[in-house]
């Protein structure tokens, strides 16, 4: 194959990276870890979500917005969880804030009271639940139980749809999350709103879609197939003075008659760094109320 989409977990796609450049073939992933761009990847690594950097940076901003000034995390063992920990706790003091400790458990278990217990212990005003859905549903009934009156934030990845219609709403009500937006305003969602048949498409099915478009045209400026010449020629249709184009049929069209192209799709403008990573994209803060998700704000 020329290309692999959409690995997902970062553990995941720490592992399979080395296959992929080793062999040549480009791997486009939604995957956060900072140290996933930083392997000796050759360029045939590109990433539309936001690195842990980019990621945990607009956390504290939005804790600081709520006024958290004591913040304990309980994490998930995880390859960005160490690296999480280091950003947050440079960032906090920015807004008066601080961290207090991490306590990582391995998400296998099922009970996670002692770990819990070990938060509560450092009186903070505000957990950071950084695991995933099947964890952070235990954790989030063990807060309950404990009688934890405090804020709590979790990636938007673990504290969804599955995860409020299995609690109920006095359990999770008040979570907040946070996590990269898709271009909601963009023809490119709209056009994914039709084509997914839902009027809420998720950020990663918006990233898996935009990387076969970019994938598709950087083969068709290259007029070549080749793993090469996707990851010589994918920034070239997605960032740079060209036409801006958001729909796939239209940016072949245009390669087709010789004019520079733009890609914008809808995740975002999918500009990226020398090493793969995405420049910039909006983020969406929610809050868990009733078993729904209420949006607070997108930007």
């Amino acid at each position: 194959v020329s290309a692999v989409m959409g690995t997902w977990a970062s553990a995941v796609t720490t592992a399979v990276a080395p296959l992929c450049w080793e062999n040549k073939v480009m791997l486009f992933t939604v995957s956060g870890a900072d140290s996933i761009t930083k392997l000796p990847h050759q360029g045939y690594i590109i990433r539309t979500q936001p690195n842990s950097t980019l990621q945990i940076t607009k956390l504290a901003e939005f804790l600081g917005q709520q006024g958290a000034k004591r913040i304990f995390i309980i994490g998930a063992q995880t390859p960005f969880a160490e690296p999480n920990r280091i950003i947050l706790e440079r960032e906090m003091p920015k807004y008066g804030g601080t961290v207090l400790g991490q306590v990582i458990y391995d998400r296998d278990k099922t009970t996670f009271r002692s770990e819990v217990d070990q938060g509560l212990r450092a009186r903070p005003d505000f957990l950071f639940l950084n695991g995933y859905t099947p964890d952070v549903t235990i954790i989030l009934r063990e807060l309950f139980r404990a009688d934890f009156r405090g804020g709590k934030v979790s990636p938007a990845y673990a504290v969804n749809a599955k995860l409020l219609e299995s609690l109920p709403a006095e359990v999770s009500n008040g979570t907040l999350t946070w996590a990269p937006s898709p271009a909601v305003d963009s023809p490119a969602f709209k056009r994914l709103q039709a084509l997914l048949n839902t009027a809420d498409p998720d950020p990663y099915s918006c990233q898996t879609n935009d990387h076969a478009a970019l994938a598709i045209l950087a083969i068709a400026k290259a007029g070549s197939a080749s793993a090469e010449a996707i990851r010589e020629n994918v920034r070239k249709i997605s960032q740079g003075p060209g036409e801006k184009v958001t729909d796939v049929l239209d940016g072949l069209k245009l390669l087709a008659a010789g004019k520079d192209i733009n890609y914008e799709g809808a995740s975002g403008a999918c500009d990226f760094d020398e090493i793969g990573d995405i420049l910039t994209c909006p983020f969406r803060y929610e809050v868990a109320e009733n078993q729904k998700q209420r949006t607070l704000r997108i930007g």
